[in-house]
């Protein structure tokens, strides 16, 4: 993963469990394309693949 992170000029970084500061970008990607629309109950593993579809297209319809 290291080598991938840096051939694509991607610095890695550490955050902290449960501190969304540490990670706003992600945070907010969650909160606008993932929680809004789908609530904050737990998505069950079997249905990644869908809510991945889902929330890369922009939230709509699949």
């Amino acid at each position: 993963m290291t080598n991938l992170l840096e051939k694509l000029l991607i610095e890695q970084t550490k955050s902290r469990f449960r501190q969304t500061n540490d990670n706003a970008l992600g945070e907010n990607k969650n909160a606008s394309t993932v929680r809004k629309p789908l609530g904050y109950s737990h998505i069950p593993q079997h249905l990644a693949d869908v809510v991945n579809a889902f929330t890369a297209g922009g939230c709509h319809r699949i």
